[in-house]
């Protein structure tokens, strides 16, 4: 390999202890080090004080993009700090206004602003998507899983690291948890769940709680949620039909008692189970008001369509898009919303 700089002069003693003991002793210890103490570099390698090579794949964590010692930059900085080093941001001077001025036109029209550090302009960048990203939904902070984006209060937040949440923390109820109360933060990509042999059965589930009149054994229990979902469609299991939907797609609405008594004759009898009277109104069957709309079981558009077994269930019929689906709910909403006054909400979360 050709040899871009000379290399050292021989190193009569190695000076790693030394240097590393001047850091235990003087710096505080904020960053784990690599038990290696570098002398120099040029271009995408560098020497350690004994005087061996190393190829630096990190490049400074992405930060020389020109490499180690690139003659135009070390020149330049040479002739710079000759005439000015630092004045602040209090000043005007002609380097920075020619920087901003090549920056703008090689990127894209607007203004630069500079800072000292990576996580400064991310921390900046955070703020202006929040501030002003609202009208192009262009909002939301993506990061990468076990990402790094810097040690700012923001920047943490936005690392992608995985996270366990023990039973508690996931405050399980009957449609609702902690990750449906709080959308939009994690993405559940693991669970554990843990069985006592020979426990109590538990009928929390409220087509269990009408369909037993005492506590179940296990395996009645469990046959019974069995026959539940693949009365609905949600049955994953050999043997059974299925269909590709997130379950119910839409929340039951809640109305005003005034707005309740003008759709009344339109709901029928309160033992169709069309409503749930409320202190405050009414509970309307969400699948009612579909059905009522025009979308019933089984509808279908394209590879998007209703579940033959359950109302509320949109249904991927065949490599259907994330925008299909959407437009089939936008078309659903809107009807029902003309037929009956009420906005349906979704209860899925778009991921």
């Amino acid at each position: 390999m050709k040899e871009i700089v000379p290399a050292p002069p021989a190193i009569v003693r190695n000076e790693s202890a030394e240097i590393q003991s001047l850091f235990q002793q003087n710096v505080v210890p904020s960053y784990g080090r690599f038990d290696l103490v570098l002398s120099h570099g040029s271009g995408s390698q560098v020497w350690d004080v004994a005087g061996r090579r190393y190829l630096d794949l990190g490049g400074g964590v992405a930060v020389l993009a020109l490499g180690h010692s690139p003659r135009a930059v070390t020149d330049t900085l040479i002739e710079q700090s000759r005439k000015l080093v630092h004045i602040s941001n209090f000043y005007y001077h002609a380097p920075q206004g020619r920087l901003a001025q090549a920056l703008v036109n090689l990127i894209a029209p607007g203004k630069c602003f500079f800072c000292n550090s990576g996580v400064e302009a991310n921390e900046g960048l955070f703020k202006l998507a929040r501030r002003f990203g609202h009208d192009e939904g262009r909002f939301e902070i993506i990061t990468a899983l076990n990402s790094f984006h810097g040690r700012t209060l923001a920047a943490i937040a936005a690392t992608g690291q995985e996270k366990i949440f023990l039973p508690a923390d996931c405050q399980f109820e009957y449609r609702g948890s902690w990750f449906k109360k709080n959308p939009n933060k994690y993405v559940v990509t693991s669970f554990q769940i843990q069985l006592q042999p020979h426990g109590k059965a538990t009928i929390t589930y409220p087509d269990a709680q009408k369909h037993f009149d005492k506590i179940p054994s296990l395996a009645d229990l469990r046959q019974f949620i069995i026959q539940t979902r693949d009365s609905k469609g949600y049955l994953q299991m050999p043997g059974y039909e299925s269909f590709k939907t997130a379950g119910s797609f839409f929340k039951n609405p809640v109305v005003s008692a005034e707005q309740f008594e003008k759709l009344k004759p339109m709901l029928g009898d309160e033992n169709l189970n069309r409503y749930w009277l409320m202190p405050a109104g009414a509970k309307i069957a969400a699948a009612f008001l579909m059905q009522e709309a025009g979308f019933g079981k089984g509808y279908r558009e394209g590879h998007v369509g209703i579940s033959p077994k359950h109302s509320l269930s949109l249904v991927n019929f065949d490599n259907a898009t994330a925008a299909e689906v959407k437009i089939m709910a936008k078309k659903i909403k809107a009807a029902v919303f003309e037929k009956f006054g009420i906005m349906l909400e979704e209860e899925v979360l778009y991921v």
